[in-house]
């Protein structure tokens, strides 16, 4: 669906596949950044968050709480490796649910533990990056840690009723790419997750 991206600089992991600049980036105050994506965004359409690691930002919940209330649906996207109360905060303060069509966080576990027992409570989505030949036989999602490329077995779904996406890792080679769409497609063949393809740059 339509959706306004915004990419947060800054975390706590650093993913050897990873597309983000770790260290550069514009410097932007929250109400600046909130009334830039009012501006820029249809009434009502959805602003999708990630990183990088939006859960490292004081300011998250500021940004969310800002955003809700202008009637505006908000998508966090995380590793999981970070838990910002703030967040939760400010969408009980505008009266909007987690697990609602208008506030959803979408977790892309990284690590093999989630930050604290509270995050599975608010996940909406399991999203996985699936590359060739690092993905569990028994339920077709990464075994490989994506820091180190050693084996670890990545955070797995809390329950089986939240959702669960897949998609292929961009190798920045054909070969490598299209393997990994093949693998991607095989673990939503056989296990039921739905397959997410990014096309374009």
């Amino acid at each position: 669906m339509p959706a306004t991206f915004v990419r947060l600089q800054g975390c706590t992991l650093r993913c050897l596949f990873c597309d983000t600049a770790f260290d550069t980036g514009t410097r932007w105050d929250v109400p600046e950044l909130t009334k830039y994506i009012q501006s820029i965004t249809p009434q009502n359409n959805l602003v999708v968050i990630t990183g990088g690691e939006p859960m490292v930002h004081a300011g998250l919940g500021t940004l969310c709480y800002g955003l809700l209330a202008a009637n505006f649906s908000v998508q966090i996207e995380t590793s999981g490796s970070v838990f910002n109360t703030k967040v939760w905060d400010a969408a009980e303060l505008t009266g909007v649910p987690a697990h609602s069509k208008r506030f959803s966080v979408v977790v892309s576990p990284k690590t093999s533990k989630l930050a604290v027992n509270l995050i599975p409570a608010f996940i909406s989505a399991y999203k996985y990056v699936i590359k060739a030949g690092e993905v569990d036989p028994l339920d077709g999602l990464p075994n490989v840690s994506p820091q180190t490329g050693k084996a670890l077995k990545v955070a797995r779904p809390a329950s089986p009723d939240i959702p669960v996406f897949v998609m292929p890792c961009d190798g920045y080679d054909d070969q490598k790419n299209e393997d990994n769409l093949r693998t991607a497609i095989d673990s939503s063949m056989r296990f039921g997750y739905r397959l997410r393809i990014v096309t374009g740059k």
